[in-house]
């Protein structure tokens, strides 16, 4: 666990997702949970060391099946865009079995330990953006699509500390299956130079500052939208995509992930943007 500012701690040791935590006299504010049950298991333990009130709540910077499936160890209400509490409404009285089936193939031996629990709702919601009081921090959650449609970012202006979410890896691939690669692009193009960042935390990988970390993004985000776009300009099928994926493999190392979890999370990402550049100029023609 890493002190970046006087109470605002982050682990990025974890598998899967980075967690943050903002130590207030009356609870700890979380940024994300743990993607598995036992490194949920430990970071409860450790934030109860900080501070022995109960977790007061858990902001979700997406709905991503590694970032819910286990807020129910940390026992707090959730905060999260409408579009992500939308996506939790629409589940069932349980998570569907293709979240864990995913987790699992990331890692077949922590994700022996996942266990279909109830379905944990968000409590607050917001469109835009909205302040959360935390001790002497306020933290600014703004709706900053891109990985997903109710992706957010957890701003703390007065230490200059931001949290992204999966709008932002560090020598990671980022993840594409629920991916808005026009929204994406505005978001680093446009809404970080509004901010005084200081510090990033992404959404996975190390620490690190936007100097360091977007022009990766922007590079890797670009190259699919113009080569999906010149695909679709040609008349060629979405099937053709699949010619990116060696090029987008070779932009972020993968690590311990499984290869072919990573091109799978490709190729779905690839269609969908397909089909979102295609939509979008069939309309324009319109």
């Amino acid at each position: 666990m890493q002190e970046l500012a006087e109470n605002i701690f982050v682990e990025t040791a974890y598998e899967g997702v980075n967690v943050g935590a903002i130590v207030t006299k009356g609870g700890i504010i979380c940024i994300d949970a743990p993607s598995f049950p036992r490194d949920a298991r430990h970071w409860v333990t450790r934030l109860s060391q900080l501070n022995s009130r109960p977790i007061k709540f858990i902001i979700l910077t997406n709905a991503h099946g590694d970032r819910i499936l286990n807020t129910r160890w940390l026992d707090a209400p959730i905060i999260a865009h409408e579009n992500a509490a939308e996506k939790l409404n629409n589940y069932d009285k349980r998570y569907p079995q293709n979240l864990l089936d995913s987790l699992g193939q990331r890692n077949p031996m922590a994700g022996k330990e996942l266990v279909n629990g109830p379905v944990d709702r968000a409590a607050v919601t917001f469109d835009k953006s909205i302040t959360v009081a935390a001790g002497d921090y306020h933290i600014v959650l703004s709706h900053s699509p891109g990985p997903s449609p109710g992706n957010i970012w957890a701003y703390v202006p007065e230490t200059g500390i931001l949290f992204t979410g999966d709008s932002i890896t560090v020598n990671e691939p980022p993840l594409l299956a629920e991916i808005c690669s026009a929204e994406w692009l505005r978001t680093l193009n446009e809404s970080i130079n509004r901010l005084d960042v200081q510090c990033l935390v992404p959404g996975r990988g190390d620490i690190s500052t936007p100097e360091e970390a977007v022009p990766p993004m922007l590079d890797y985000l670009s190259y699919v939208e113009e080569n999906v776009r010149q695909i679709i300009i040609e008349g060629k099928r979405r099937e053709s995509t699949v010619y990116l994926e060696e090029t987008l493999l070779s932009k972020f190392p993968i690590g311990d992930l499984p290869l072919d979890w990573v091109q799978r999370q490709i190729r779905v990402g690839l269609e969908r943007v397909y089909n979102e550049i295609k939509s979008t100029m069939e309309t324009a023609l319109v």
